[in-house]
């Protein structure tokens, strides 16, 4: 990569580490979201049905958020040197590609299905909103698992953990940035204590956080910063 080539996948990088505040505003000033993610169906709801066009402009950012971290990964193999050709390179992009696939799993059910859900449940009798609120239950859940559990933490996980140790094995690479992106790995794992009743408050958003700031660092160095050496 070239100077001027490096700069804009670093002003790329940087742009998915900003871009995940436009859902937290949107979403968060209309559903009260990420919290509402644990409301019960009969409390969100109705609140779809009130903030369609903000929860349809919110999850529609969220998505192509998503979509980024495989191009994301590529940069990042592509500036520390790593060819995508190799063992390495191969691993991390199937594992970004399917932690896409499943981030976009999860987001796709806030612009499908739990919009027609909450337009059903506003207008249904009272003996059937507890029919639609377990049916919301299950595909909340579901999809939760596959796009949280599996493509924001998991699949993602992996993939900057492949990503970063082949570069940390290059040797030029910057060892505080590859540190950095180690605990930036552990960050997205910590929603699987969850999984095991480990259920520490602020957790979550102290590791999102954790993330979005390697993101960013990250970027500011292939824009400002010396390329490793090719």
């Amino acid at each position: 990569m070239n100077k001027t080539t490096t700069r804009w996948a670093g002003a790329l990088v940087l742009a998915e580490s900003l871009l995940i505040f436009v859902p937290m505003v949107v979403l968060g000033a209309a559903i009260g979201w990420p919290a509402s993610l644990d409301e019960p169906a009969a409390t969100l709801l109705p609140k779809l049905v009130a903030q369609a066009g903000a929860v349809q402009a919110g999850y529609t950012v969220y998505f192509v958020y998503s979509l980024i971290f495989l191009p994301v990964v590529l940069v990042l193999l592509r500036w520390a040197g790593v060819a995508p050709g190799s063992a390495a390179g191969v691993t991390a992009i199937a594992l970004a590609t399917t932690s896409v696939a499943f981030r976009c799993i999860g987001i796709l059910r806030w612009l499908t299905v739990m919009p027609a859900l909450a337009i059903a449940h506003a207008a249904a009798a009272p003996a059937e909103r507890g029919v639609i609120e377990q049916v919301y239950f299950a595909v909340n859940t579901y999809g939760g698992a596959m796009g949280e559990l599996l493509g924001v933490s998991l699949f993602a996980a992996a993939a900057l953990a492949v990503a970063l140790g082949a570069a940390w094995r290059r040797g030029d690479f910057p060892r505080w940035l590859a540190l950095f992106g180690f605990v930036a790995v552990a960050s997205l794992l910590a929603a699987w204590l969850g999984v095991f009743g480990l259920e520490i408050p602020g957790l979550i958003v102290a590791a999102t956080s954790v993330y979005h700031f390697f993101l960013m660092a990250l970027g500011l160095r292939m824009i400002f910063g010396r390329m490793p050496t090719a």
